[in-house]
């Protein structure tokens, strides 16, 4: 059985990040720091940096230092929590919270905050062409548009 996909676009990443902004508002004095999960996690935790007034750090794997309070741990994806369970450990290092713009339901180690549960493959605007097949086609047609208006023009001035 194939994979059910689900493409995300740069308005829902950033719908996310606005989700994920109000619910971590609550906590806001207690952290200090954004500690993203490289790769993914970088692009979505600038955006909520910026609208949390936080500093951004990019993690270290393992964490170097066991007190990670004040800080809020990122990815993009919480797919098994195999990632979350690398950096949070058996409770060894302490995090403020955690946090993901999509966890998966089978997640073993969940983030504390995350703004949509989805059992379908995840794919990010910064994964991949994101253009949907209309924008795709309606670049292709302008394309061709555009040839057929200088093939009318080349002639019209011919004829001047």
């Amino acid at each position: 059985m194939e994979q059910r996909q689900w493409l995300y676009r740069w308005d829902d990443v950033y719908g996310f990040c606005q989700d994920l902004v109000k619910q971590i508002k609550p906590i806001r004095k207690k952290i200090h720091t954004i500690k993203a999960v490289a790769m993914g996690g970088i692009i979505p935790a600038g955006i909520l940096s910026y609208h949390l007034n936080l500093d951004l750090k990019i993690m270290d794997y393992p964490p170097t230092d066991a007190d990670q309070s004040g800080a809020l741990l990122f990815d993009d994806v919480c797919d098994t929590g195999e990632t979350f369970e690398d950096y949070v450990g058996d409770d060894f290092y302490k995090w403020e919270a955690t946090a993901a713009l999509v966890t998966k339901p089978h997640c073993r180690k969940p983030p504390t905050y995350t703004a949509a549960v989805t059992d379908y493959w995840v794919i990010f605007p910064w994964e991949t062409d994101t253009r949907t097949a209309e924008d795709r086609y309606r670049q292709q047609a302008t394309e061709e548009c555009d040839e057929e208006l200088f093939k009318q023009l080349r002639w019209f001035l011919s004829k001047g």
